[in-house]
């Protein structure tokens, strides 16, 4: 738990000056561990909301159907709109992104 919360501290500082409404946001998770205990599912639900809020546009990548599952239930909880796919070149064309390497 204290990793994650760590993670996404870090992700929000980043994020903290931009004016969101103006960009896109593209979320990479297929390097990351599938989990959905409960200690997880705890914590990603209390950071999740200030990783995504305000962006004109979401995009996910997930390397399974069950991490794209997991996405889209949590877009639909927090009722955000959330383009979950395995493929770069379907989350940049969602986007409105020309193709470029990630």
């Amino acid at each position: 738990a204290a990793d994650i919360e760590s993670c996404f501290r870090q992700i929000e500082e980043a994020l903290v000056d931009i004016p969101r409404r103006d960009y896109t946001l593209l979320v990479d998770t297929r390097g990351g561990p599938s989990r959905n205990d409960s200690t997880f599912e705890s914590v990603a639900a209390a950071h999740r909301g200030k990783l995504l809020l305000g962006f004109a546009r979401n995009a996910a990548l997930a390397a399974t159907a069950a991490g794209r599952l997991q996405i889209q239930r949590f877009a639909k909880v927090d009722g955000r709109v959330v383009f979950a796919t395995d493929s770069v070149s379907a989350a940049f064309e969602y986007l409105g992104l020309p193709p470029h390497a990630v």
